[in-house]
C-alpha cells in the first residue's frame, strides 16, 4: 500500500522549518551546497546578550529573504532577518524558552505561523509576519518538547504535537489550538515527537522519548498505544526515523541515559540492535546516507566526549571523533563546504563547533565561547542559494558563512511570482501552481541526489492557478522533490513517499 507523507511546503530551498529538519527527526538537509571550507568559514553576523541555543529557518513574512526564528532564555521568540541579523520582530512569554520552534501553515492560508513552547507551561502559535498571538494552549508543565506540525488525519489540516512536563503529550488543532487527544506517560517528556507511517496503514504515528525510561509510538489519529520500548534509564533524546535496511519499514532509533542507542523496529517496537557508548546519550541521533552507499548511517553524541557513526543496518561502529567535552549537541548533516558528500555539524561543551567530513576527519573548528548544548541548523540565511550554519550558546547566535560566488547572484520574489502548495488525497499528490504571468512552467520530481525521476507538467501557461494530479507508483520509499519553475524562478514542495 502507498502512504504519502508531506513535509512541509518550501516556498524556499533550503529551509529548516522544524527541529532537527524534517518530520522524521533526521538531521539531514539534503537540498543545497555550502562554501564553509577550512579556509573560508568566516562569522557572517551574530547577536549579543542574548541566550539562544535552537533555531529554525524560513521566509515567515513572504519578503523573499528568510529569517531565523528563536527562542530565548529572557522569555521572548525573536525572528532575525537572515541577511543582517536585524531584529523583525518579537513576542514575549511567560518564561524561559528552551524548545525549538516550529513553521508551517496552520491554517491554509499559504502563509507560515510560527509554534513554540515556554517554561510558563503554555504552547503559543504566532502570526509569522508580525508575531501577533493566534492562539496558546495552557500544560501542566515546563515544554522542553519541541513541537511538531503534520497532518495526522488525512484532512489536509495539520495538527500539533508536544511533549510537557506533566507527563503528557499534546495533538491539538493547528487551526484553533483545541485539544484533539492527549495521553500520559509516568514522568515528564523532554523528548521532541518524530511523525512517520511506522505500521503502512497510511496512518502516521506519533513517536517519542519520556523520562519514565520508555520509547512510545502512538496512533496519530486518535492517540491509541501502538507500542512501548523500555529502556534503562530517562529518555532525552528525541528519536529519528529511517529505513536502515532498505526493506519496506521504518525503523526507530532513539538514545538513552543508560548509555545505550537502540534501533528499533519501527511496526512493533522489538529490538533490533543496541550500541553502548561510555556515558549517557541525551542527543538525537541524525541519519544520512553519508559514503554513497545506498544504506544509510547514524550519528550520535555521547556524554563520553565522542560523536559517533555506526551502521544503520547492523549498528558496528565506522568511526568516532573525541572532543574535549560532552557532545550535548543534536548533529546536523548536509554537504556545507560544496563537495558534493555530506558533512557533520555539531557543538560540543569543550565550547567548540566543529565541521567534521564524512570519514570523520575534521574539516573545521571554530569556537563559540560557550557550552555546546545547541543544536545546530543547516539552511539558506540569506537567499543567495548557499548553505550556512546557524549556531548559539549562552550569549549570543552566531551564523557561519564561506567566502564564495553566490549560486544566485540576483534575487527574484518568488512569494509574488509563483506558488506551489501541495497535498495528498486518495493516494494521489495534488499539486496547486500559481504562476503570476505567461511563462514556460515545468514541474518535475527529483531525487536528494538533484536527479530528474519524473516531468509533470512542461508546457507555457498564462497567469492563473493548475491542479496536477500525481500518483507515484513504481517510486521507491525515499524522500523527493517536487520543484516549480516559471517566471524566472523555482519554489519547492518535499515529500516522503513510505510504502
Amino acid at each position: 500500500m502507498l502512504n504519502i507523507f508531506l513535509i512541509c511546503i518550501l516556498n524556499l530551498p533550503g529551509e529548516w522549518l522544524k527541529f532537527h529538519y524534517d518530520l522524521q527527526n533526521t538531521g539531514f538537509q539534503p537540498e543545497l551546497k555550502g562554501c564553509l571550507t577550512a579556509d573560508s568559514v568566516r562569522i557572517k553576523w551574530e547577536t549579543s546578550n542574548l541566550g539562544f541555543s535552537k533555531f529554525v529557518i524560513g521566509d515567515i513574512n513572504n519578503d523573499s529573504i528568510p529569517e531565523i526564528i528563536s527562542g530565548n532564555l529572557d522569555c521572548n521568540v525573536y525572528t532575525f532577518n537572515g541577511e543582517n541579523g536585524s531584529v523583525i520582530w518579537s513576542y514575549t512569554t511567560g518564561g524561559p524558552i528552551w524548545s525549538t520552534p516550529a513553521i508551517a501553515d496552520l491554517d491554509n492560508d499559504a502563509k507560515l505561523e510560527v509554534v513554540v513552547g515556554s517554561y510558563d507551561n503554555q504552547l503559543y502559535a504566532l502570526n509569522g509576519e508580525d508575531g501577533s498571538l493566534l492562539w496558546s494552549y495552557p500544560t501542566g508543565g515546563f515544554l522542553n518538547s519541541s513541537p511538531v506540525i503534520a497532518d495526522l488525519d488525512n484532512d489536509t489540516k495539520p495538527e500539533v504535537v508536544v511533549g510537557s512536563w506533566d507527563n503528557n503529550i499534546y495533538t491539538l488543532n493547528g487551526e484553533d489550538g483545541s485539544l484533539l487527544w492527549s495521553d500520559t506517560t509516568g514522568s515528564p517528556i523532554y523528548s521532541s515527537p518524530a511523525i512517520a507511517d511506522l505500521d503502512n496503514d497510511t496512518k502516521p504515528e506519533v513517536v517519542f522519548g519520556s523520562t519514565d525510561n520508555n520509547l512510545y509510538a502512538f496512533n496519530g489519529e486518535d492517540g491509541s498505544l501502538l507500542w512501548s520500548y523500555a529502556t534503562g534509564n530517562s529518555i532525552y533524546s528525541s528519536p529519528a526515523i529511517a529505513n536502515l535496511d532498505n526493506d519496506t519499514m521504518l525503523e526507530v532509533v532513539v538514545g538513552s541515559y543508560d548509555n545505550n542507542l537502540y534501533t528499533l523496529n519501527g511496526e512493533d517496537g522489538s529490538l533490533l540492535w543496541s550500541d553502548t557508548t561510555g556515558s549517557c546519550i541525551g542527543v538525537s541521533p541524525a541519519i544520512a546516507d553519508l559514503d554513497n552507499d545506498t544504506k544509510p548511517e547514524i550519528v550520535f553524541g555521547s556524554d563520553d566526549y565522542k560523536l559517533y557513526t555506526v551502521n544503520g543496518e547492523d549498528g558496528s561502529l565506522l568511526w568516532s571523533y573525541t572532543t574535549g567535552d560532552a557532545v550535548e549537541s543534536s548533529p546536523a548533516i548536509g554537504d556545507v563546504d560544496g563537495d558534493d558528500k555530506p558533512e557533520i555539524v555539531f557543538a560540543s561543551n569543550d565550547t567548540t563547533i566543529y565541521g567534521l567530513n564524512n570519514d570523520g576527519t575534521l574539516l573545521w573548528s571554530f569556537s563559540n565561547n560557550s557550552a555546546g548544548d545547541s543544536d545546530p541548523s543547516i539552511g539558506d540565511v540569506d537567499g543567495d542559494g548557499l548553505l550556512e550554519v546557524v549556531i548559539g550558546g549562552t550569549g549570543y547566535l552566531k551564523v557561519l558563512d564561506g567566502e564564495c560566488i553566490a549560486a544566485v547572484q540576483e534575487k527574484t520574489d518568488s512569494k509574488k511570482m509563483l506558488r506551489l502548495y501541495t497535498q495528498f488525497s486518495n493516494q494521489k499528490l495534488l499539486f496547486r501552481c500559481s504562476i503570476a504571468k505567461k511563462s514556460d512552467v515545468c514541474l518535475r520530481i527529483y531525487n536528494t541526489a538533484g536527479e530528474l525521476v519524473k516531468t509533470l507538467l512542461s508546457t507555457n501557461k498564462v497567469s492563473g492557478e493548475y491542479m496536477v494530479e500525481w500518483t507515484p507508483t513504481g517510486f521507491s520509499s525515499g524522500i523527493y522533490l517536487a520543484r516549480l519553475s516559471a517566471c524566472g524562478t523555482n519554489c519547492t514542495s518535499k515529500i516522503v513517499i513510505v510504502k
